[in-house]
């Protein structure tokens, strides 16, 4: 890594690296009942609300179909986003612009952001903030992406903790406009329960998030985020959700979510009268779709039902067949085939692989089992 990303003027960024390095630390110390609105589970056969489908229901559980009937109430709402490769503008040798991105990091920092402090998400984000990852899609206004940043304390996982401070990479420090890029890592263990890996189910992975904000006021104190992209390596994601979580004891637990929590999917819309006729689907399906899993896959229901357990509006989302969600999105059935190189600057993504080329972990960018020790 060049020395000039650690040089003086950027000991501001770096000390809000470390701060936001170890917030993952915070959040996975909670004790995962604690989960604000969580509701576990019971692992049973019987609905609360009904004990099969109903007589009426008769369905062809084929591969989606081109031309699926949205709703009357979605016509005309896009929920489409389009990411955007944001290149630098500065150049990191330049005493002005480090100037300027050293103010960049002093606003985030005294704002007291922490991407990892999702109760806390409303005085950072807004209804039009965004949180991108190209595997998934999009997540958009606070609560929204505070449920997807809680998936590092599902029950999938032994452990999830940050044992490397990211590193920052400014990359836009206009006046208040700003964007900065950080590269930290991951390491974390799938419980032996729900592993596949024969094995040590650890892995230590590069995270990079870009931070795109706004400062909104004059003494730095607050800032207005408008997106954040974030960045895992390729086939990160397909290893996680295919070769680590890709067995019938996951899919057996995204059926009894939604056999408890979404009954009126699980019995009405798919007619399954019992959880093994849900789990049988569940694996006929692929694990990913290559480098993604937003697609009719095993993998884009392994990750809703977590959400799903606590909130039924992602119901829909592990049907087995096509069914909209209250915001029209009509999520894992078809993937968008989204690629990084629609959403990071090439300069981004050497930056990524330098880190976790100086962290030793290898320019494949992830590894298997961990080469640090469990989180303590």
């Amino acid at each position: 890594m060049r020395q000039s990303i650690f040089s003086s003027e950027l000991l501001v960024l770096l000390s809000l690296a470390s701060k936001i390095g170890s917030s993952t630390a915070q959040l996975v110390d909670q004790e995962r009942p604690e989960r604000r609105g969580l509701k576990k589970y019971k692992k049973t056969e019987k609905s609360v609300k009904s004990t099969k489908s109903s007589k009426k229901c008769k369905v062809e559980k084929s591969p989606l179909k081109k031309g699926v009937k949205s709703p009357k109430a979605c016509k005309g709402v896009d929920t489409t986003y389009e990411p955007k490769v944001i290149p630098p503008s500065g150049d990191l040798t330049n005493p002005d612009f480090l100037a300027a991105a050293g103010r960049c990091g002093a606003a985030i920092q005294t704002a007291g952001f922490s991407f990892f402090d999702p109760d806390n998400y409303d005085k950072w984000f807004d209804d039009a903030s965004i949180v991108y990852l190209k595997e998934t899609g999009y997540y958009q206004g606070p609560e929204n992406i505070s449920e997807y940043i809680r998936f590092v304390n599902s029950e999938l996982f032994e452990y999830y903790y940050n044992p490397v401070s990211s590193v920052p990479l400014p990359l836009v420090a206009d006046g208040d406009t700003c964007v900065i890029s950080f590269a930290g890592v991951n390491s974390f263990a799938v419980k032996e329960e729900y592993s596949s890996v024969e094995g040590d189910p650890s892995v230590d992975t590069i995270v990079g998030f870009r931070v795109s904000f706004t400062i909104t006021s004059p003494d730095l104190s607050t800032v207005n985020i408008s997106n954040i992209h974030l960045y895992y390596p390729p086939g990160f994601l397909q290893f996680l959700f295919d070769d680590a979580l890709g067995g019938e004891a996951v899919a057996r637990r995204t059926c009894n979510i939604s056999e408890t929590a979404c009954s009126d999917t699980f019995y009405e819309k798919n007619c399954y009268n019992k959880v093994d006729e849900c789990v049988n689907d569940v694996m006929t399906l692929p694990r990913t779709d290559g480098d993604n899993i937003d697609g009719k896959t095993m993998g884009c229901r392994t990750l809703h039902a977590d959400f799903a357990s606590v909130n039924d509006k992602h119901c829909p989302h592990i049907s087995f067949l096509p069914e909209y969600d209250v915001n029209c999105f009509l999520k894992c059935q078809e993937t968008a085939n989204n690629v990084l190189a629609d959403a990071f600057h090439p300069m981004e993504l050497g930056f990524y692989k330098s880190v976790a080329v100086s962290a030793g972990i290898g320019e494949a960018e992830f590894v298997s089992p961990s080469i640090f020790p469990p989180k303590p």
